[in-house]
């Protein structure tokens, strides 16, 4: 290096010193970057959750894109099978799509709406069988983030004996 070099140096030593003087504390901790971080991350995610409401069945049960708290379920089917009820998609009810055959309808008798899910936990000639399970009567209730709704739910869909199609 040479005499500039250093002379710069010099320089910028003394502008450091007559800056003005900070508290290290007052800067924000790693917990406080890291809450502004995710916010940041997740405000804009949460905005464009909120805008799929309309037209986006889990989007309806869930308010916020985060873990359920009933997703852990004893085995892999039950979660594929919560996990298809909450979305609507299931075999029973989507097999037409595949075969080309006329969808299916409700297996109540007298019943002929089509299988949505909503119709299975809706569906007036269900509704002895609801009550006997405990199952509240508004699909995005009974698949809601309760485990008792979810577990009520199950127990109804099972003596269906739809549960085995899902």
């Amino acid at each position: 290096m040479g005499i500039g070099d250093n002379e710069r140096v010099d320089q910028a030593a003394k502008l450091a010193i007559q800056l003005p003087h900070f508290n290290p504390k007052s800067l924000p901790t790693s917990l406080d970057l890291t809450h502004y971080i995710s916010q940041y991350v997740t405000e804009p995610w949460n905005e464009q959750w909120q805008n799929l409401r309309p037209h986006n069945t889990l989007a309806q049960l869930k308010p916020l894109p985060t873990p359920w708290a009933t997703a852990n379920m004893e085995t892999r089917r039950q979660e594929i099978i919560l996990t298809r009820l909450r979305i609507g998609h299931t075999r029973i009810t989507h097999i037409h799509l595949i075969s080309h055959l006329f969808p299916l309808s409700c297996p109540s008798s007298n019943c002929e709406d089509p299988l949505p899910v909503e119709n299975m936990l809706t569906c007036p000639q269900l509704i002895p069988l609801r009550n006997t399970h405990k199952v509240p009567h508004n699909h995005l209730q009974a698949l809601a983030n309760y485990s008792l709704s979810i577990s009520h739910s199950f127990s109804c869909v099972q003596s269906t004996r739809l549960l085995h199609r899902m």
